[in-house]
């Protein structure tokens, strides 16, 4: 019998990182989206406003990266039309993926500092395996943590760094004059996230290009910076746990991950405040089976 343990995003709000929390993200990706917009407009051929694609966004503080992302996403498609293709699904997948990955780990200072409670961490030796959604756990020296979604190389990433750009985009040479010109007024890096798994909300995480990989079609034209992405096959590690405890993981995320939840013989849902989160009624709609939700107090 093995048992698991899955985290997400909440685990870093429980140990005090508050540059993780939601409304901290959201606030930067925001103003993120409008520092990629020359980006944006040239990789995809269009013109974007300010204040149009401020609208998209609501003014609750509590949306999560993804579903930010998927506004975006709705928001570019829509104003591209019938001239959509794949290379278009390409290249807007790949800049939403540096934005988020940006957003996370940067802020105009450069890359975060990082200071969290090892207190309030769970007692890890209680499972055989952990498995993570995020890029990077601030609190695992010892690399015991699955990364299901892929894992930024924090340590390579300098630490005056503002912006992150995608190295098979560079090859486009419109791409990179943009890159040159943002470079003039941010510190940019060049990185390759090919191993990140990022999902603007709307896209199945197992239909992204940079998982499902390409295939030929009327819609798919050469340039510069066409490649083929590697396959991937999601939530191998996740298949072969029997028992898994959550940690700090929406109950609106990836439906492909809830049913591999609810296809194990005992799940645990650890929930903040859960009396008086919603998170809680939720889960409870999704989840069949064998399962409880506790407060995340008690892990």
């Amino acid at each position: 019998m093995k048992k698991g343990l899955l985290l997400g995003n909440g685990i870093n709000n429980r140990i005090g990182i508050k540059s993780l929390s939601v409304a901290k993200i959201q606030d930067r990706f925001i103003a993120n989206v409008i520092v990629y917009k020359p980006l944006l407009e040239k990789s995809l051929g269009i013109y974007l406003r300010d204040d149009e694609m401020m609208n998209i966004f609501p003014n609750s503080k509590n949306i999560g990266i993804e579903t930010l992302a998927g506004l975006v996403y709705k928001y570019i498609r829509e104003k591209i039309g019938d001239k959509w293709c794949v290379n278009a699904d390409i290249r807007i997948q790949d800049l939403l993926t540096c934005i988020a990955i940006t957003t996370i780990f940067l802020n105009s200072n450069g890359k975060m500092a990082v200071k969290y409670d090892k207190t309030m961490l769970p007692n890890f030796r209680e499972y055989d395996v952990v498995l993570t959604l995020n890029y990077y756990e601030f609190w695992d020296e010892n690399n015991i943590s699955i990364p299901l979604h892929g894992k930024v190389n924090l340590n390579a990433i300098g630490d005056d760094i503002n912006l992150i750009v995608s190295r098979p985009r560079m090859e486009a040479d419109d791409y990179r004059k943009v890159v040159e010109q943002l470079s003039e007024k941010y510190k940019v890096q060049i990185a390759n996230l090919d191993e990140i798994v990022f999902a603007p909300s709307g896209i199945d995480k197992d239909h992204l290009i940079c998982v499902e990989g390409l295939y030929p079609s009327n819609c798919l034209y050469p340039m510069q910076d066409l490649f083929i992405p590697k396959r991937k096959t999601l939530y191998q590690e996740l298949q072969k746990v029997d028992q898994i405890d959550v940690l700090g993981m929406s109950p609106n995320g990836d439906e492909a991950i809830i049913n591999l939840i609810n296809s194990k013989q005992k799940v645990r849902i650890f929930v903040y405040n859960r009396n008086e989160n919603d998170e809680a009624n939720i889960w409870e709609s999704k989840l069949t089976g064998d399962f409880e939700i506790l407060d995340s107090k008690e892990i």
